[in-house]
């Protein structure tokens, strides 16, 4: 398996990571320009990274028996979460190409997503965006308004399903993953433009999770 590991802050490849991986014989570490190459056994595999003062969210890695597979996915290190701070993590996979992240604001009432991308008081920001399919896409929540915010995914595209390219939307705080909401265990039409996946008050995560041909105002009333 090969790939690069990459600074958020910077957007440069990020040296000296530990990378092992399960049905490895050992682990290896990233080079300057944040590359890495490692062996392990065919199958499905975890990737998992470390590296002092940063924090990693495993890849998945089918391998295939004598061939090279390289990463899909960009391998990402962020800032470590404060205890009031929330990271959203989109992945997809290869069609549509582009699914894009948009996380309204209260009090500010701004949507933070690629063309806008850090809140006027620097309260919400989007820490990588991808374009080629796969992601991750995140945003970081550094520090909360009272009120509700609103998290949705646009199909930028406008080609393909949410569920066949098996979009999925993890949500962290500092203590690590806090839900998880995958577009393909959802009945409705992932054709359509938008995916509405939660609200967000204080500590309080209230699902939504239904497609829509528009992102939506305030969203009330479409819980289900």
């Amino acid at each position: 398996m090969t790939g690069y590991v990459y600074d958020a802050d910077t957007d440069l490849g990020l040296s000296g990571v530990v990378v092992p991986a399960t049905g490895a014989d050992s682990s290896v570490t990233t080079n300057s320009s944040g590359y890495f190459t490692i062996e392990a056994e065919s199958g499905l595999q975890t990737l998992s990274f470390t590296k002092s003062g940063y924090v990693f969210y495993d890849v998945y890695v089918i391998v295939i028996a004598d061939e090279t597979v390289s990463l899909y996915e960009d391998v990402v290190g962020y800032d470590p979460l404060a205890s009031d701070e929330i990271r959203i993590v989109l992945t997809w996979g290869s069609s549509p190409e582009d699914l894009d992240s948009h996380l309204f604001v209260p009090v500010i009432n701004e949507e933070v997503y690629y063309y806008d991308d850090i809140a006027s008081d620097n309260s919400a920001y989007l820490d990588w965006d991808d374009t080629t399919g796969y992601g991750p896409e995140t945003i970081t929540i550094s520090s909360q308004h009272p009120g509700d915010y609103y998290y949705s995914v646009f199909n930028y595209d406008q080609d393909g399903s949410f569920i066949t390219t098996k979009a999925v939307v993890k949500v962290y705080n500092s203590s690590g993953l806090w839900r998880t909401y995958e577009a393909e265990d959802l009945s409705g039409d992932g054709t359509q433009d938008w995916w509405r996946v939660f609200r967000l008050n204080g500590s309080t995560i209230t699902t939504i999770n239904t497609f829509n041909e528009t992102a939506g105002d305030t969203w009330l009333g479409d819980e289900d």
